[in-house]
């Protein structure tokens, strides 16, 4: 793992990230209500603060996920398939990992290398952007 603090401060707004949650809704994609507290998006690309970052460090796709419950469940204690960054946009994410944590704040960004167990904490209102490579 590999974190860089105040990585990109040029966030979307949260209107932004809103209206990117609704055209997932309306066009149906893949999304995930958790507890109807946790929200994903998987077009997070078209998102112009996004779609230039990704574009910036090679990532091939973009996901919002976003919560509206200082504590919400998240996905849990999971590994994914491909490596991952992720880029706190809102709020604050506590991240475990490997026996390690660290408190993600607005602008944070974590590489998490693929087949990492990772699992993130909301410590408050928060999004977040991860990228996929």
């Amino acid at each position: 793992m590999k974190l860089q603090k105040k990585f990109c401060t040029k966030f979307p707004s949260w209107d932004s990230l809103l209206e990117n949650f609704n055209k997932s809704v309306v066009e149906k994609k893949d999304r995930i209500f958790k507890n109807n507290s946790f929200l994903a998006s998987p077009n997070a690309i078209i998102i112009p603060e996004v779609k230039k970052l990704a574009s910036e460090i090679g990532a091939k796709d973009a996901h919002l996920y976003m919560s509206f419950l200082p504590e919400a469940e998240g996905l849990g204690r999971h590994k994914d398939d491909m490596d991952v960054g992720f880029w706190q946009v809102k709020g604050k994410t506590l991240w475990k990992y490997e026996g390690e944590s660290v408190i993600l704040s607005e602008g944070d960004y974590l590489f998490i290398p693929k087949q990492t167990y990772h699992e993130a904490i909301g410590l408050s209102v928060r999004a977040g952007i991860s990228f996929g490579f």
